[in-house]
């Protein structure tokens, strides 16, 4: 076997490895086969459609993505994976003031999602379609310049503080206008970062999942066995029952 098929083996292994912790979340909380879900920047990663598939989900997916290629990928990637599932493809971002997405929605699921707000935040509309449309977990196309953009956010607080408060801002607000009874966001370490000397990256991004923590409620101790129970940190995971937890600003205990 080839290097780089090693990589892409070692790549699918790990999406179906944490396909498996969304399931775990999604079955713990009785999501119904037919609800109606909405993912946040999948790119050409398919690790909540498989949390899905395992489910037998059989709903309304909206997939909210601003890379044309990775959302062209995604949707006809999950269509395979979920025959069963109405799958719609949004092309905007979650900041977009009349974004295509229902209210009410069941789950708001979003993997690995918070290096990506910042750094398309922080990148020119062309260094963004350079990064995010050639953004694959076995590929290193992008690599140099989402390294370099990482450095300058790094090293200049102002702009980082700037970037995050633009990220956070936009968040609350589209978990506010979405109103998910389950919501979930994970931030793992990024195998990526940690190669390329992005380690603090990782660290930071881990800080900005606490934040969110801080504002929506954290994750409940039965949530945070499951994560343990798979081998996750549950410090790197968000999983929240927005029906019985309190939000919008207030720390649940």
């Amino acid at each position: 076997m080839t290097d780089s098929e090693q990589m892409k083996t070692a790549a699918e292994d790990w999406q179906h490895y944490i396909g498996s912790v969304w399931a775990g979340f999604l079955r713990s909380h009785n999501l119904h086969k037919n609800a109606v879900v909405i993912e946040v920047g999948a790119g050409f990663a398919h690790k909540v459609g498989l949390g899905l598939a395992q489910t037998g989900f059989s709903g309304k997916l909206y997939i909210l993505e601003p890379a044309e290629q990775a959302l062209e990928f995604t949707f006809l990637h999950y269509k395979k994976i979920l025959p069963n599932a109405r799958i719609i493809a949004v092309n905007q971002t979650l900041a977009s003031w009349d974004v295509n997405v229902p209210e009410y929605v069941d789950a708001l699921l979003m993997n690995h999602v918070l290096d990506d707000f910042i750094l398309h935040a922080a990148a020119s509309q062309q260094l963004g379609k350079v990064i995010f449309d050639n953004m694959r977990s076995n590929q290193v196309v992008c690599q140099e310049e989402v390294s370099a953009l990482w450095s300058g956010i790094m090293n200049n607080t102002a702009w980082r503080n700037q970037l995050t408060a633009t990220v956070l801002e936009s968040l609350i607000r589209f978990i506010g206008r979405t109103r998910p009874a389950l919501l979930g966001i994970s931030q793992y370490e990024s195998w990526f970062l940690n190669r390329n000397g992005l380690r603090a990256v990782n660290q930071y991004c881990s800080k900005v999942l606490a934040m969110l923590a801080w504002q929506l409620g954290n994750t409940v101790s039965e949530d945070q066995q499951m994560l343990q129970a798979h081998g996750q940190k549950a410090e790197e995971w968000l999983l929240l029952d927005l029906t019985t937890q309190k939000a919008g600003g207030e720390n649940s205990e």
